[in-house]
């Protein structure tokens, strides 16, 4: 998370996972979405986007997030997510980067995590 912070950038679950934890500091919640290919924050029923500057975002801008990916929006599409689903997202997307700088054996260790998380 310091890397984060320090660099100003960061993979869309880590800059959300920013914005959650200094909310839940201040007493607020701020809870996960996760979109085809991206991954969103909310307050209640406002989505913003912290990989875009905080960008609000209507429904409809979820629903072309998916239409673009071609994936139906179902009901509970942007309902909040667990911490442990947080955390899979993260590992998940980890192992993807790891695997494409053929860090092979770290990429293995974080998909063994996920198999574990995805079992308990």
């Amino acid at each position: 998370m310091p890397f984060v912070i320090d660099a100003r950038r960061g993979i869309p679950s880590s800059l959300s996972l920013v914005y959650i934890f200094v909310a839940a500091r201040a007493g607020w919640i701020i809870d996960g979405v996760n979109l085809p290919g991206h991954f969103i924050v909310r307050h209640g029923s406002v989505l913003f986007d912290p990989f875009h500057g905080a960008q609000i975002l209507s429904v409809r801008d979820c629903q072309n997030i998916f239409r673009r990916q071609d994936l139906p929006m179902r009901d509970d599409s942007l309902d909040p997510l667990s911490p442990r689903l947080i955390l899979m997202q993260i590992l998940a997307n980890l192992a993807y980067i790891l695997e494409g700088e053929e860090e092979f054996e770290q990429s293995s260790k974080l998909t063994s995590w996920i198999r574990l998380l995805n079992h308990a």
